[in-house]
């Protein structure tokens, strides 16, 4: 066998004391050719074990267990001495001074920075004053009239009478107007 093969052994089975007694000869065999399995052998535990050996042991809530159990196919209450308390974060809230939890605080802190913001976009669009109008730039070429040189009169139509009797005494246009509709 191959050393990745030792290694595995050393790193399970003989980590956790529960390696078979044939492995056993066979692994102490191949440590004794080999360093660096040996020194690996030697190492393990101080690096793997002993850091984890001082910590607290921590039963999982009961629900948790129970979850386990079953997927197991054992007894909820075998191994079940006393139940940790929860995690902190799984324990139920209590309300806070304004009789309300935290999420309906947090809902609240939301919408108010959704107001906040709604009413800084509406002021950013209708309270600065709208730009200027600039007209539009006019051409002027010589000798051609502007509309604004231009009278907005009709054009003045001047009959011209055969035997010239009708436009004596008549200055104007408006007199003539005047004239045709009177000889009607």
């Amino acid at each position: 066998m191959n050393c990745e093969h030792w290694r595995d052994l050393i790193l399970t089975d003989h980590l956790d004391g529960e390696i078979a007694p044939a492995d056993r000869e066979a692994l102490n065999a191949h440590v004794a050719v080999c360093p660096a399995c040996r020194e690996l052998m030697e190492q393990a535990p101080a690096a793997l074990i002993e850091p984890f050996a001082r910590l607290e042991r921590v039963a999982p809530p009961p629900a948790v267990w129970e979850k386990i159990a079953v997927e197991m196919g054992i007894d909820p209450s075998v191994g079940r001495e006393d139940p940790a308390p929860p995690p902190p974060s799984l324990e139920p809230t209590e309300p806070g001074p304004s009789g309300c939890g935290p999420w309906l605080l947090a809902g609240a802190v939301a919408a108010g920075f959704i107001l906040v913001a709604a009413v800084a976009f509406w002021l950013m669009i209708w309270a600065w004053p709208a730009p200027p109008v600039v007209p539009p730039p006019t051409v002027t070429l010589p000798g051609v009239a502007t509309p604004s040189q231009v009278s907005p009169a009709r054009p003045v139509v001047e009959p011209v009478p055969v035997d010239g009797s009708a436009s004596a005494g008549i200055s104007s246009s408006a007199e003539l107007f005047d004239a045709e509709r009177t000889s009607k």
